[in-house]
């Protein structure tokens, strides 16, 4: 049975990279294990390249950690902001001895209130919390859950990415240059 090494004992995060996994290799029935590495940037990354950044970091340390996985994935949630307001958005990455991809999630606007709360140093998932009410909102249905009233479920949204990450791995012959 195929184990995937999950850079992260988030819930969420997990059962989007392993659905996925299963997704696109239907055959095979996947393990994983799953730890908290650092990503080696900000507790809430504050740009697309910082994000992107903590997801690799998290992606070497996690292929470190558990060196003995037959793949590793790893997820970084951040916040870009534009002329347009204050966008949040995941990277996600997978390995596997040979191969490696790389995806982004789709961005969404965050309301202004939720921007400022950010932008005055709050964690996203702790400002969710705050001005929703709510308990360990990373945890669980996230922003993307919050903001649209249920109707984007947070693993989904993440599976989504984490397929198109994956589609390097499961193609190898298309994506190996040699």
């Amino acid at each position: 049975m195929p184990t995937i090494g999950i850079a992260s004992r988030n819930p969420v995060k997990s059962a989007a990279i392993r659905s996925a996994f299963e997704k696109l290799f239907p055959s095979d029935t996947f393990e994983t294990q799953m730890i908290d590495v650092p990503s080696g940037v900000s507790d809430q990354p504050m740009s697309d390249s910082e994000t992107r950044q903590g997801a690799e970091n998290r992606l070497k340390a996690v292929r470190c950690q558990l060196p003995d996985c037959d793949y590793w994935g790893a997820i970084e949630g951040g916040i870009d902001e534009g002329p347009q307001g204050m966008f949040a958005l995941a990277w996600l990455m997978v390995a596997s001895p040979e191969d490696y991809g790389e995806a982004k999630t789709a961005t969404f606007p965050l309301p202004p209130r939720l921007a400022q709360m950010v932008r005055d140093g709050t964690e996203l998932g702790l400002a969710c919390d705050e001005l929703f009410g709510q308990s360990d909102t990373k945890r669980g249905q996230g922003a993307i859950g919050l903001i649209s009233h249920g109707l984007i479920d947070r693993q989904a949204y993440y599976e989504h990415a984490a397929l198109m990450a994956i589609l390097p791995l499961r193609n190898t012959q298309m994506f190996r240059l040699s």
